[in-house]
């Protein structure tokens, strides 16, 4: 009796020293593939089993798997990955972007994440990704053509001025202004008036398309239950990049522009219908030749009458100029600098943004803004999240309108529309430049560069809390 207590007894510990020697450590790294940096909380998983473990603020993990066992790494927005272990002791993996189950997933009205497919209205989801090649700074610019649907024209060129937004064309509120939203929060986007009515100065050119992550666009008639009558035009909700635990990440870009104006075989016909003299110069009402006042640089109206029978075959005799190549700058420059700093642990992390942007017009003045953003998330207690978004925006906008009737406000109109002979780069006796080049609204657009005051300044400091 007592010899079979002592062989069950070695029995159990051979069987023990067997079960032992079948379990192995494994130890590694998780890092993502496009950054090389760790990424934490991938659950480590030994496949067809509950046994797992994640990965720390690093992305290191260390867990105890039995041999030839598989182990399976999962990440949300990540593609997940399986690895046989073998006799393996250490296994890293990179793992890769699911772009796929990114563009799947959107945020609603309350700022919770939901799948595309359960959503009943359309949301176009454009990642920062598509901005890093852009020729622009600006937002609104950005997302031309990037949403199906959507109507985004310049109305001007200007740097810094005024889009055409449409996402649901006109409704009873008398306005095509979508609804914009800054990590869940109503900005306002007003437009500052730049010398007149008609030139606007934009508030999403203020913001820096470099501190963007990504930008969900909701059209439909439903977005009204969502966000209220306020979405009856649409939603633009604009996300910016937040902090990530792990390693401090510095991001610093810098981009230069030369902007030059393409006009193809725009020009002013050469012949004209007005009365000339035998040597074919142009006459006034009188019957003389036309020529400016020497005192104010003015030119009268020419004789001539439209009628059935004008035709306009006489070349001009008098010298003629291009008062579009006058107007227009020649390698209008732009520059851009932006530095993004972010990181943080597992219960903080922080993203701070600074930079400075100053695109020259190709027709006068310039755009100049600093932004500086500082996101801060926290962790309280579990289950409990604070996140803070605080925004510095400086932004100076000295260009000039182009559109419009009025000649005094619209430089484009005015070059588009003066005689042919009337030059505006003459000075007067005194030094100055004419004003009333031709007809009581004909004003000389150098002289209204030089002596009238095109300016939007905007100072804004906001803070918000979720």
């Amino acid at each position: 009796m007592l010899k079979k207590v002592y062989l069950t007894l070695i029995l159990m510990c051979f069987g023990i020293g067997i079960s032992l020697a079948q379990n192995q450590k494994v130890s590694g790294k998780i890092k993502d593939s496009s950054t090389g940096e760790g990424i934490p909380g991938v659950s480590v998983i030994v496949k067809g089993t509950t046994s797992g473990t994640t990965t720390d603020t690093e992305g290191a993990y260390t867990i105890e798997v039995p041999q030839n066992s598989t182990l399976v790494f999962e990440s949300v927005g990540m593609i997940t990955q399986e690895v046989v272990v073998g006799t393996q002791s250490t296994i890293d993996v990179a793992l890769v972007s699911d772009t796929k189950q990114l563009t799947e997933m959107v945020v609603t009205g309350l700022g919770e994440a939901t799948d595309k497919r359960k959503v009943a209205i359309s949301v176009e989801s454009v990642d920062a990704k598509e901005f890093t090649n852009l020729p622009t700074a600006s937002l609104d610019q950005a997302l031309q053509g990037k949403v199906p649907g959507a109507l985004i024209q310049s109305v001007s060129g200007q740097p810094g001025q005024q889009q055409n937004i449409i996402l649901r064309a006109i409704n009873s509120l008398g306005t095509t202004q979508p609804l914009v939203m800054i990590d869940g929060v109503q900005v306002n986007t007003d437009n500052n008036g730049n010398g007149s009515n008609t030139n606007l100065s934009s508030r999403l050119a203020d913001l820096d398309l470099s501190n963007i992550e990504r930008v969900e666009v909701v059209q439909g008639a439903a977005a009204a239950t969502l966000f209220g009558a306020q979405g009856a035009n649409g939603v633009i909700q604009i996300f910016t990049k937040r902090g990530k635990s792990g390693k401090t990440r510095v991001d610093f870009s810098t981009t230069v522009g030369v902007n030059n104006i393409l006009r193809g075989n725009l020009r002013k016909s050469d012949r004209h219908f007005y009365n000339t003299d035998a040597a074919g110069f142009i006459l006034n009402a009188g019957g003389t030749r036309l020529t400016p006042n020497p005192l104010t640089g003015r030119w009268a109206s020419p004789s001539g009458t439209i009628n059935g029978t004008a035709v306009s075959d006489k070349p001009y005799v008098n010298q003629t100029y291009d008062q579009l190549d006058q107007i227009f700058k020649s390698n209008a420059l732009s520059w851009n600098n932006s530095l993004n700093v972010s990181g943080g642990g597992e219960k903080s992390q922080y993203a701070v943004s600074v930079s400075n942007l100053e695109q020259q017009s190709t027709i006068y003045g310039s755009l100049n803004r600093t932004n500086v953003r500082l996101n801060l998330d926290f962790e309280v207690f579990k289950n409990f999240k604070v996140s803070t978004g605080s925004t510095l925006i400086l932004s100076t906008n000295t260009t000039s309108g182009i559109t419009g009737t009025d000649d005094v406000n619209s430089p484009l109109s005015n070059a588009i529309n003066v005689y042919p002979f009337v030059n505006y780069d003459v000075r007067l006796a005194d030094g100055n430049r004419a004003g009333l080049v031709a007809g009581d609204n004909s004003v000389n657009p150098l002289f209204s560069f030089e002596n009238r005051q095109y300016y939007a300044g905007k100072h804004l400091c906001k803070i918000n809390c979720i």
